[in-house]
């Protein structure tokens, strides 16, 4: 899960699915019980304090209900399953500081997340 961060003027109920990752192929979940939840997959480049772990191929899923809790809260709507990242970002020493997270120009299907 992502946050907007500094930026007031976005909405991130909505900004990471239409923005950040608008390049996606997204699709329905198949089972019409899920149908509202759009999914998609990237390649993530890892950086943290400097070390390059690699790219991963992540998942995301895009909640499109406007009807939860969730959505009233203004809380993001987008979330991106970590995988086998989750180990290496797990790390309490990482808490408190900051993740970027760019698109690369060249390849609108590759992301690079970078905290330091």
């Amino acid at each position: 899960l992502f946050k907007k961060g500094k930026f007031d003027e976005i909405d991130q109920r909505t900004y990471f699915r239409e923005d950040v990752f608008a390049s996606l192929l997204w699709q329905n979940d198949h089972r019409p019980n899920l149908a509202h939840l759009e999914r998609a997959e990237a390649n993530f480049e890892i950086l943290i304090k400097g070390i390059n772990y690699g790219v991963f191929r992540l998942k995301l899923t895009h909640n499109s209900r406007k009807d939860t809790e969730a959505y009233r809260q203004k809380n993001a709507m987008t979330q991106i399953h970590w995988g086998d990242v989750k180990p290496i970002i797990a790390q309490r020493d990482l808490l408190g500081r900051e993740l970027r997270l760019y698109s690369r120009i060249s390849d609108s299907q590759s992301f690079t997340i970078e905290i330091d």
